[in-house]
């Protein structure tokens, strides 16, 4: 029952952040913003949220607060740079 009822919390939290990102999408469009700078904005928002999501972190939107957002900056700090790239030596992928 526990399961059911995380699992539809997580969903309307997902709905929500949906919802959010499509207002959010609107106002940055109203204030003519160029194509990218929104396809990058809303990318990286994206990112969070779904970086909350698999690491079991995500929670009403009213809820979130630095602490979440310090656990994305780590990950993004550490996380591996260009793991494919066929053009950077295996030694050199993830260095900047």
């Amino acid at each position: 029952m526990e399961t059911k009822l995380v699992k539809k919390t997580i969903e309307y939290d997902l709905q929500e952040i949906n919802q959010l990102l499509d207002e959010y999408k609107s106002s940055l469009e109203t204030l003519n913003r160029s194509p990218k700078t929104i396809e990058w904005y809303t990318a990286i928002l994206r990112s969070f949220f779904g970086f909350l999501k698999m690491n079991g972190l995500m929670k009403p939107v009213s809820e979130l607060g630095k602490n979440e957002l310090k656990a994305y900056i780590s990950y993004r700090q550490n996380a591996k740079r260009w793991p494919n790239n066929p053009h950077i030596s295996k030694e050199n992928r993830g260095k900047l």
